[in-house]
């Protein structure tokens, strides 16, 4: 068994084109709720709604944001939201069928953004179609007949 510790100090929230946390980087703040309702033993359908205050960081900005001994201090009247917030409303609704280790989906929805692309004043609304299939992989130890 071999291992390796890299030492380093990351100044963004990216690596080799990867996002290291959540791909919205960081400053923002989400609520996200599903319900979901089982017609049959495979297939639910389901609404969900999703709520996004993001701020104007994104995984590619370099950290400290301000000038070295200002980058912990956050603009007056704010928690922590940076700049002009991008305001981010998705309602779907959307039926999912399980297949064995498979999972089909298809939803469908409408998409506001307030202050897109952080323009103050500049509002997106757009429809939401997608298709997912998606592969469950069992890891469990105990069965390992899945």
């Amino acid at each position: 068994m071999h291992g390796h510790i890299c030492m380093k100090t990351y100044t963004q929230y990216e690596t080799n084109g990867y996002p290291l946390g959540y791909p919205y980087g960081p400053d923002f703040d989400e609520i996200f709720v599903r319900i979901g309702y089982r017609l049959k033993r495979r297939v639910v359908v389901h609404y969900s709604l999703s709520y996004i205050r993001k701020g104007e960081p994104n995984i590619h900005t370099k950290w400290p944001i301000k000038p070295q001994g200002e980058w912990d201090k956050f603009p007056l009247g704010s928690a922590f939201l940076w700049g002009t917030i991008e305001y981010r409303t998705k309602h779907t609704i959307g039926i999912s069928y399980d297949f064995e280790n498979w999972e089909l989906n298809l939803n469908l929805g409408y998409w506001r953004i307030r202050n897109h692309l952080h323009k103050r004043g500049a509002t997106l609304n757009t429809p939401i179609l997608s298709l997912s299939l998606i592969k469950h992989f069992n890891t469990s130890i105990n069965n390992p007949t899945n």
